[in-house]
This record gives C-alpha cells, structure tokens and sequence, in this order.
C-alpha cells in the first residue's frame, strides 16, 4: 500500500542578480538521468513534471522508464541530448552503477560540462536511498566486478572516474521518511530558474512548487 501524503505549496520570488547579456539557449535546459528500475513512477516522473508544469525544458528517456528497452551502449540520439542540454540531474540510486547505459550517460554528461562550448551548466546530484559515500566505496562494488569482466579496462576505468567526479559535486540525499519527492526538486527548479533567467531575459520572477510529504 502506497503511503498518504499531504500538500504544501512552496513560494518564492528569484531575482537575478547579474546584468549580464542572454547566452545562447540550449535546446534542453536539463538533462535527467537515471535508472529507471529504481525510480520508475516515483521521483523522475515528480521532477519531470513539475520543470514541465513551470516551462522548464528538460529531457528524459522515456526507454529507460523500461529497463527492458535499454541495451548496453548508449545511443546517439542520448547523447545529441546530453549535448544539447545546459543543465544536468543526475539520480544516482542502488542499480544505478550496475548500468552500462547509464554509466554512459554519465561520463557523457562529465565531458560536456567541462567543456560547456560557452554556455553556463550546472550538476544536480541527486542521492535517491543511497549516499555518496555508499556510491564511492561498496554500492556498487559487485557490479564493477561484473563490469571488469566484461568491458575494457579504459570504458570501466572512464567510468570509475565519472563516479567519483559526481560524488564530489554537492548535491541532495534522499533517504526513506523525508519528503522523498519533493525538496530536491524545489531545490532543482529554484536553481535551474535562476541559471537561466538571464538567457531568456526576466530580472525576477514568482515560483509556486507543490511540496508532497509522506505520512
């Protein structure tokens, strides 16, 4: 049986602070990944919707709500995505690590914002019933021996550093008995606003995000 939940609504006023000229406007403004085995029709589906509900683009493979459409490498069509988009949350969850795709993803999302081809990025990590130390010693240790075993040294290796870059980056944890859906992706849409207030020209503007607590 799913848990009741009860609804508050979350306001603020963002104002952006700097005077600089709009940069070009990526064609997503955030980028979601994630496994969808653990997050199915839960969190991905609440931040997806609300960015939708406040005209925030964002983009999520909606193959990876079905693991079973997933194949092992990545395809280009994700990764146009990756590059296309000026922000990037990344769900990081217990069967994340045991992905090929998603480890893909990833290092992708790594290489682009560090090369960021001029335009402003930003990195939400996102710590779904697990936490970065977990991420960074043990989580995921039987699937790495899994994965030595069967790709390359310089895709696992690649990989291993993708990991330890995300979990350097300050980001939300989210563990069982706190408003699991919700704060973070205040947390998100706040941030994502007032990165791109500036690229579609609003000094302020009035966010209203529903927040959903478990009982």
């Amino acid at each position: 049986m799913r848990p009741s939940t009860s609804k508050r609504r979350f306001r603020a006023t963002i104002t952006n602070p700097t005077s600089s000229p709009p940069s070009r406007r990526s064609t997503h403004d955030v980028f979601i990944s994630f496994r969808g085995v653990d997050v199915r029709n839960t969190f991905v589906d609440h931040l997806h919707s609300t960015l939708g509900r406040k005209r925030v683009i964002g983009f999520r493979d909606d193959d990876n709500m079905d693991d079973s459409n997933v194949g092992e490498n990545v395809d280009q069509r994700i990764l146009r995505a990756i590059e296309d988009s000026s922000s990037y949350v990344v769900v990081l969850t217990r069967n994340y690590g045991s992905s090929a795709w998603c480890l893909d993803e990833l290092v992708h999302i790594m290489r682009c914002s560090r090369h960021n081809w001029g335009r402003r990025s930003r990195i939400f990590p996102i710590f779904y019933h697990v936490t970065p130390e977990d991420v960074s010693s043990g989580c995921y240790e039987d699937d790495f021996d899994q994965h030595k075993r069967r790709y390359t040294y310089e895709r696992v290796d690649g990989w291993l550093r993708a990991l330890a870059w995300i979990v350097g980056i300050s980001g939300w944890v989210v563990t069982s008995g706190q408003y699991v859906q919700s704060m973070p992706v205040c947390h998100v849409c706040l941030n994502l606003f007032c990165l791109h207030l500036a690229t579609i020209g609003i000094n302020s503007i009035h966010l209203d995000i529903d927040i959903y607590s478990e009982k």
